[in-house]
């Protein structure tokens, strides 16, 4: 709103301007017009060829010394509509960049004018965001112009006002439009800036978490390589651990997490002498101290990797139990990590249905009665409700998937060595 419509607005006195040249005053309904010479000349603000402008209940005289003033000083052309039903299909038809309302009590049409003006505004602003909106009403109906001002018209002109602030509303208006129809095509540049930086930081991230991958499995790898009691051992449980928390409502970084700490959870042992790892017999006591050791060990080797941090409860619990009875801290129930309970319910089915030189595999459903069997004692019954549901098809068909995992890991390998 210019200062002048401000002063308006608040009731204050206003004393028009005094005009650069002699004026001729035009008869022309709700305000008067003076000659040409009070109009910016082309070029003083762009000079560039907008939207037309609206007029709503302005007489034709009136129309007709805007629109030949407007277009020669390079502004607008100049569209009138008789009542407030054309206007709408005409600015349907026309998007407008100024909307000039007339709401003067002895306007044409002034009754359509106003018991329709808000629902006007606001379908205008919902035809173009953009459009600005520039009320007329008698200096006696100034709250009324407040109204629509608080509505969110451009500006209050009154009846009695001098050709300059006329022109200069307008001019106001238009260039108001103009500065939104630039911030929203700068805004738009922003978002596509900020989408194409996301996709590019994205792509980083899958590529990051993909070398993650291969680190991990590198490590995991390396373990097995000297047990091959537990070959794709590895592989195998982070893919029943994985469908297990799934099915338990994980995900993001919390599944991430357990897909990490699963599969190397047991990286310990690669501080575990040959003699312990692979002797055939029985473990001595101090043997079995050393093997239990493992968990702390795994622990203490990945702690400090910034990406394994979430993982590292697994590696230290792994060897749990829901009843107590487990080690190194002998937890139970809930005290127990939930990565680390799930991982005891997928590491049992793979110990259990994976050949070891000392027995063949044994059938999914002998290792699913034994889990069920301990639910509640070995294993959180709540795990095991999930894994329940499971068939043994789920299984074999997660077991081939780990097991092609292992065998790609191992040609990629290969292949880097040949090259």
């Amino acid at each position: 709103m210019g200062a002048n419509s401000r002063q308006l607005l608040e009731h204050k006195p206003y004393s028009a301007a005094p005009l650069p040249t002699p004026a001729q005053d035009f008869p022309l309904g709700f305000f008067s017009l003076a000659c040409e010479g009070s109009l910016p000349r082309p070029g003083a603000n762009g000079g560039a060829a907008e939207n037309p402008i609206l007029i709503m209940g302005g007489k034709s005289s009136l129309c007709s010394v805007i629109s030949t003033l407007l277009e020669s000083a390079g502004q607008a052309k100049v569209l009138t509509a008789s009542d407030a039903q054309s206007a709408m299909a005409m600015f349907r038809q026309q998007p407008c960049a100024v909307l000039l309302m007339n709401l003067s009590a002895d306007a044409p049409a002034a009754q359509s004018f106003r018991l329709n003006r808000a629902g006007l505004m606001s379908d205008a602003k919902t035809v173009d965001y953009a459009v600005q909106v520039i009320v007329v009403v008698d200096r006696s109906e100034l709250p009324l112009g407040l109204e629509m001002m608080r509505a969110g018209a451009f500006d209050c002109l009154t009846t009695d006002q001098a050709p300059q602030e006329v022109v200069s509303s307008i001019i106001g208006a238009l260039q108001r439009r103009r500065q939104m129809l630039n911030e929203r095509v700068y805004y738009e540049l922003i978002e596509r800036a900020v989408y194409q930086r996301t996709r590019d930081l994205n792509t980083t991230v899958c590529e990051l978490e993909e070398a993650y991958r291969q680190t991990l499995w590198a490590l995991g790898s390396a373990l097995e390589s000297r047990d091959v009691e537990t070959n794709a051992h590895s592989f195998r449980v982070m893919k029943y651990s994985q469908a297990l928390a799934v099915a338990m409502g994980i995900d993001g970084k919390a599944l991430k997490d357990i897909e990490y700490g699963v599969f190397l959870h047991d990286i310990g042992k690669i501080g575990v002498a040959d003699a312990i790892l692979f002797k055939p017999g029985k473990l001595t006591e101090e043997e079995w101290a050393v093997m239990r050791e493992h968990p702390a060990r795994g622990r203490y080797l990945l702690s400090g990797i910034k990406f394994l941090e979430g993982g590292l409860d697994i590696v230290y619990s792994h060897h749990e139990r829901w009843d107590g009875k487990g080690y190194p801290q002998g937890l139970s129930g809930e005290g127990i990590p939930l990565g680390a309970r799930i991982f005891a319910v997928g590491d049992t089915l793979d110990a259990m249905t994976s050949d070891r030189p000392y027995r063949k595999a044994l059938p999914y459903e002998e290792a699913r009665s034994e889990i069920l069997m301990n639910s509640g004692i070995q294993f959180d019954t709540a795990v095991v409700k999930v894994f329940r549901d499971f068939l043994d098809a789920d299984w074999n068909r997660l077991r081939e998937e780990a097991e092609e995992l292992a065998r790609s890991i191992v040609h990629r390998k290969q292949d880097s060595l040949r090259a």
